[in-house]
Formats: structure tokens, sequence, C-alpha cells
């Protein structure tokens, strides 16, 4: 059975993630610099995209990384000039995330795959192989905050959403206490409790 390490770049607890422990597979973005033994990278961004973000600024210094990464790197198409490059199996994993009933979508198959961000990818490939391959144990989340009024708290959403799925699959998700996800942002802990202010909304 498999562990999977989804990893991310916040700084609070990136470090923790489980870079020398061999029972667990560790999922990484292709700009995380200072990753290490690192099973799948992932870059789901188009090209022309490359060198800009959080990462290097440069995009022929980036793809000169991309082309060295001594693993596969899965993107939204496969490239010639990258080896390691493997296609995303977007249309597999819309399939397992699309949302149906009684045998229908409830939005057609290309609009179902709902990711939102990188880490997005990274939870919607394991939700999708502990569905099809019954073999993930368990999945750990490090370096991924997401904290409400920062940046990327619009990823949230998407990021709890398919962490509920994980459960509802039956595989664990550990998430670090310094994480927001599945928290509460309310200032009492839980919506309505006295001393919340917003308790009224």
């Amino acid at each position: 059975m498999r562990k999977i390490a989804v990893i991310g770049l916040a700084g609070t607890t990136h470090h923790r993630a489980p870079w020398d422990a061999d029972e667990w597979e560790r999922w990484c973005m292709a700009w995380d610099m200072s990753a290490q033994h690192v099973d799948r990278w992932f870059e789901p961004h188009m090209r022309d995209q490359w060198g800009r973000y959080d990462y290097v600024n440069d995009p022929d210094v980036y793809l000169e990384r991309l082309q060295y990464l001594p693993s596969p790197v899965y993107m939204l198409e496969q490239h010639a000039d990258i080896d390691q490059s493997v296609r995303y199996p977007t249309e597999a994993v819309a399939e397992t995330i699309g949302l149906k009933r009684l045998g229908q979508a409830y939005r057609p198959v290309d609009k179902c795959c709902y990711v939102e961000s990188t880490i997005g990818y990274m939870l919607a490939l394991a939700l999708h192989e502990a569905v099809t391959e019954g073999d993930v144990e368990r999945v750990g989340i490090w370096g991924i905050d997401l904290h409400a009024g920062e940046e990327y708290a619009h990823q949230r959403p998407n990021a709890e959403y398919l962490i509920g799925r994980l459960h509802g699959a039956g595989v664990p998700v550990f998430i670090p206490p310094e994480s927001s996800l599945l928290a509460s942002q309310w200032p009492s802990g839980r919506y309505g409790f006295k001393g919340d202010k917003k308790a009224a909304a």
C-alpha cells in the first residue's frame, strides 16, 4: 500500500515533510528548489507561463531545470524536449472527481475536472489512483496553508473538497495543525458561539 505526501511551499511545515522516509511517495511542485528525493513533480501551467509566479524568472533556466529533474514531471501535455514529462490524465481524473447523479453528470465531463491549483492537481490524481487502483493507504499534506485573506486563499475550497473526497473514498488525510485546511476561521473556533463577532452574519 502507498502513502502519498503532497508537498507545497509554505515554510510552516515544508521542512517537516517526510523527505527521508522511504515509505512515503513525495509529490512536489517542479519549482520547489529545496525538495529532496521526489517521486513525482508537477508543472500544470501552459508553457508560455513558465518562468513566472514564484519560481525561476527565466523561462530558459526553468526549462533546463525541467529537463534535468530525475523523476517524472506531470504536465498538461507531454513535451518532446522534456524526456521525463508525463501527460496529466485530465480526462480520467475528470471522470473520477466529476459529480454524477443517477448516471448523469451535473456538468459535462469536460467541466467536471474541478482543479484550482497545482495542489489540486496533486490531490485529484491521488484520489483518482486511490479509486481506480485501490492501493493508496494514506495521503499527507505538508507546506500547504491556504490561509483566508492570503494570496492563495481562493484555492482553499478546492483543496478541501478533494480532501473530503479522499476521506469519502476511505483514504485518511494527515493535515498539520499549522495549516488552515479544514479548520474554522471563526474566532471562537466554530460558527455561532459566544464571543464570535461574526455570529450574526
